[in-house]
């Protein structure tokens, strides 16, 4: 509630928020990112608060996506700028927009929000066979293959947030789910890889193939790190096609309980310690307790140190906003819309932080 009383403050005429830095990553972002973020923790004050401020600034920042001028090629959001990588962030930069959009959809009573997210979502090419999306750049090509598996996995996620139970997205979904079972979703040592090789049949370069079957089997210092950092984001949108699809043989898999054991252990927590893609940029206090809620919800105790561990290190209690500790304090400030999810924990902060 009051960091999103906060965001009142930063957002726009335009209904537009501030664009960060994508992170570690130092990109040049758009506004894009950072209003579908926003666009949700302000659905969610209005929800708790049924405050008109909130309500009345959720709709102008879904105005704001809605606007031509953030698809210049009349196909997928622009993202980032001035960059070799891909326009639109891939898989996940739309994935971020399609989430917010369905979001609003359903709290604004706007139709027009979620069809605007299948339409965008439906120009990304789906290969059955391989179970995996293509990128769709924003002048309307057609990309390769997006071999990051969060942004695979996440894409999943929000296509059974367009569809509902049955429709030509949700059958997309439950094929990724049929294929990370048997061969998209790799474990090192209790860890989420954060790339995958190439099905057989999509090994047009034998080369490229061989490289990255190395790179699973003997990571450089710098990628197991980044596979550390989002480890909790995969077990964030695990969780959510958890709660779609809670009967999908991928939850009785050995190594489902390797990775929900790994945030468990110390090597973990020794290893988040100064790793620029934790704390400070994916909220892993509230991923990790997201998938406790989801997977184990006994574990209550659990589900609120984590909580409890990101907002101390994290929240600015001052300014009201998640900001403190990385490069990029917009963005991960933004980022505290995945606390919307979870169910109310117990905080244990001291009480000067209170």
């Amino acid at each position: 509630m009051q960091s999103a009383a906060a965001a009142l403050r930063l957002q726009r005429p335009d209904g537009s928020f501030p664009p960060g830095r994508n992170g570690p990553y130092r990109d040049t972002d758009t506004p894009v990112r950072n209003t579908a973020h926003w666009l949700i923790s302000l659905l969610k004050a209005h929800e708790i608060a049924h405050a008109t401020a909130f309500r009345d600034a959720a709709a102008r920042a879904a105005n704001y996506l809605t606007t031509p001028e953030l698809r210049p090629g009349g196909a997928t959001f622009l993202c980032r700028t001035g960059s070799s990588k891909s326009a639109s962030n891939g898989l996940i930069g739309q994935a971020w927009v399609i989430e917010a959009l369905c979001t609003a959809s359903s709290a604004l009573g706007e139709p027009r929000y979620r069809e605007l997210a299948t339409a965008v979502f439906l120009l990304h090419p789906f290969d059955d066979e391989a179970g995996l999306w293509r990128i769709r750049d924003v002048d309307g090509r057609c990309g390769g293959y997006d071999w990051t598996f969060n942004h695979q996995l996440w894409f999943a996620a929000v296509a059974v947030a367009i569809g509902g139970t049955s429709s030509v997205c949700t059958t997309q979904a439950q094929r990724f789910l049929d294929c990370a079972q048997t061969r998209h979703l790799r474990v090192r040592a209790g860890c989420i890889s954060h790339r995958f090789p190439a099905p057989h049949r999509l090994q047009r370069h034998p080369i490229r193939h061989l490289r990255s079957l190395l790179r699973f089997r003997c990571p450089r210092q710098w990628m197991t790190r980044q596979e550390v950092g989002y480890h909790a984001f995969n077990l964030y949108g695990l969780a959510l096609l958890k709660q779609r699809f809670p009967f999908h043989p991928l939850w009785a898999q050995p190594k489902l309980a390797l990775v929900l054991r790994f945030p468990k252990s110390d090597t973990y927590l020794q290893a988040l310690e100064q790793n620029e893609y934790g704390y400070s940029y994916n909220p892993v206090g509230f991923e990790v307790a997201l998938a406790l809620q989801v997977f184990e919800p006994w574990d209550t105790d659990s589900a609120s140190w984590w909580v409890t561990h990101q907002i101390s290190r994290t929240y600015d209690h001052q300014q009201n906003l998640m900001r403190l500790g990385g490069g990029d304090p917009v963005t991960l400030a933004a980022r505290l819309y995945e606390a919307c999810r979870l169910q109310d924990v117990a905080l244990r902060l001291p009480p000067s932080a209170e």
